[in-house]
């Protein structure tokens, strides 16, 4: 930069000179030293952040000012703050007068961040500086960028389907059905999955196609996997159920329904699997936090079963295997341990013993000596013809567990006992109970203990579940004279009931009375010795049905009016398929572990504050 001088100042200056009489002396002029004036630093352009792949290329073009010196004579340099990502030897500046580029390219291999510097230098020494924050991430792996390794077969009658996949260096992937919409995902992925309303998308019978694709940390997809199969009906002529013995061709078509006021109805036999502290919907992901309940029908549930860990189960212990992949339980029910003075044993710090007593479930399917079918789905509106399938996913719990002594006793139209000498019966209203009763037996008098639970079949439409667990749901009411779905619940839906039958056996009973005297729920929250238990009853749902399976219930038993037994659809073939009625298959393989845990404070266990 060249110096400009200022002109030179004259300035007065006094001298004082010696002459008669005295005076002043004559001015002379004096020049001052030469002053700079002030530099003014130059510019350049803010520079914007960039993310670019492992191994592109970069130019980032900007622009140079100064008010002095010529744009030709500035100097630009540029900076690496990472030399392992750029080398900062390797940046190279291109442009001339104000229009400059930066051209870059990563090392070969590397990703992550550097910040980038640039520089001007005027040639007085001021300078200015931008800088960036360059990032480089991995590339996807190479065509295609995703691989599904595992998916479902070509061809089958399941309800869900579930996929496996990955792709080098992607930070997550976006998954479509058919030609719906991409949207985030992650493997394994699981179908059906929830909707917008929140409620599962059954799998149509048809031809379907799972697509995935994976994407890196800029939101950039790589090429689209895709996955291919078909979804067959279960009565198809072709189909595995009926290899497999999970359907059946029954031959036999059920009776109309009527007896004892049931208005459509299907009944089937679930095996008891295991005992355990555990609530998957009460106390989900809380393993040992509930009171200890009877699980029938899924294998192997506890507190971290979900949806989807039903759904692919491949086993399941009710009528039909794995057409039935739902949960069913509800609390022990527990005799006393008596000593040989006929008093109640107690541990060694003074708890008295219990003993569960087994419900008569499984043995003897299809025979003369056939079980006790403990699940039935019916009607509970007088209007069949409005009696839909519950959603799959619905969980629901029937029941008052804090029901007590203290409180009023549950409805019987929930919750009843009733021994099974009594010959109860709907028809005749009862006899029922609202506690266990005190059933006799002997040798020469067999007894058994029956309850009968009944869940709300009315349902809000929107949720599968609600923080109490069943406030999504309602009991149907009267009005003139139908029994109908509140308006605040407005769908109504095959109702689940449970009707236990508990052999009594002389080891269980009072040894004075012989009789079921101190039975007790292991929900019970009080002592049973002054009242008699089972006040608590409630039980729990899962629902894990094939949704085509539990269509062709609702159809068949519920809407057509049917007593269907042993789980026979009522369903009569249109195209010779089969003689005489579909029905579910005996339980094959579906005896569970039968693991039954110590009895911990009368069955209420340690898990929480009871």
């Amino acid at each position: 930069m060249n110096v400009r001088l200022a002109p030179p100042l004259l300035s007065l200056v006094s001298v004082l000179t010696a002459c008669g009489g005295g005076g002043t002396a004559a001015p002379e002029p004096v020049t001052s030293s030469p002053v700079a004036s002030a530099n003014t630093a130059p510019s350049i352009t803010a520079l914007a952040n960039v993310s670019i792949q492992e191994g592109a290329p970069l130019s980032t073009s900007f622009t140079v000012a100064d008010k002095e010196t010529a744009l030709a004579q500035v100097k630009v340099s540029a900076t690496s703050s990472n030399s392992a990502l750029i080398d900062s030897n390797t940046l190279a500046l291109t442009g001339s007068g104000a229009n400059r580029t930066l051209n870059l390219t990563p090392r070969a291999g590397a990703t992550g961040t550097s910040t980038i510097m640039v520089t001007i230098v005027d040639d007085q020494g001021a300078s200015a500086s931008a800088s960036f924050v360059l990032t480089v991430q991995a590339a996807l792996s190479a065509d295609p960028s995703v691989k599904i390794t595992s998916g479902p077969a070509a061809s089958t009658t399941d309800p869900y389907a579930r996929f496996e996949f990955s792709a080098t260096n992607a930070t997550g992937y976006e998954c479509a059905l058919d030609d719906g919409a991409f949207a985030a995902c992650a493997s394994p992925m699981q179908l059906p999955r929830l909707d917008a309303a929140g409620l599962y998308e059954r799998l149509a019978i048809g031809n379907r196609q799972f697509k995935v694709r994976a994407r890196n940390v800029a939101g950039q997809t790589g090429a689209v996997a895709t996955w291919p199969w078909t979804v067959t009906s279960i009565l198809a002529a072709n189909s595995p159920d009926f290899a497999a013995q999970r359907l059946i061709d029954k031959q036999v078509l059920p009776v109309a329904a009527g007896k004892d006021g049931w208005k459509g109805i299907f009944r089937i036999n679930c095996e008891f699997d295991h005992a355990a502290y555990d609530d998957p919907i009460v106390f989900p992901g809380m393993s040992g936090h509930a009171h200890l309940h009877m699980f029938y029908g899924a294998k192997n549930v506890d507190a971290n079963t979900t949806f989807d860990s039903l759904f692919r189960s491949p086993e399941a212990g009710c009528s039909g295997g794995v057409l039935n992949r739902s949960s069913y339980w509800l609390p022990a029910l527990l005799a006393p341990k008596y000593d040989s003075d006929g008093t109640q044993a107690k541990d060694a710090a003074g708890e008295s013993l219990w003993q569960v007593v087994p419900a008569k479930v499984g043995e003897g399917e299809r025979s003369a000596a056939a079980a006790h079918e403990v699940i039935y789905y019916s009607a509970a509106v007088s209007d069949l013809n409005s009696i839909e399938a519950p959603p799959i996913g619905l969980r629901i719990v029937a029941g008052n567990a804090a029901t007590s002594p203290s409180s009023l006793a549950q409805s019987h139209a929930v919750a009843r006992w009733h021994c099974l000498s009594w010959g109860s019966t709907d028809a005749k209203g009862g006899p029922w109970s609202s506690t266990i009763p005190e059933c006799y037996a002997d040798v020469n008098t067999p007894e058994m203990i029956r309850l009968d639970l009944f869940f709300p079949s009315c349902w809000n439409g929107v949720d599968l579940d609600s923080k109490n667990h069943q406030d999504h749901m309602a009991y149907p009411i009267t009005q003139g004279g139908n029994q109908v779905c509140p308006a605040t619940h407005p769908k109504s839906i095959a109702r689940v009931s449970y009707h236990y039958a508990f052999p009594i056996f002389a080891s269980m009973l009072d040894p004075k009375t012989r009789t079921a005297k101190n039975f007790r729920l292991a929900s019970d929250n009080y002592t049973v010795v002054n009242s008699n238990g089972g006040l608590s009853l409630h039980g729990d749902w899962f629902n894990a049905w094939h949704p085509e399976a539990l269509d062709l219930v609702v159809k068949g038993c519920i809407k057509g009016a049917r007593d269907c037994h042993d789980g026979n659809f009522a369903l009569q073939s249109s195209d010779g398929s089969w003689t005489g009625s579909v029905s579910l298959g005996p339980l094959l393989n579906a005896k569970g572990s039968g693991v039954i845990p110590a009895i911990i404070k009368g069955g209420l266990g340690n898990g929480h504050d009871h």
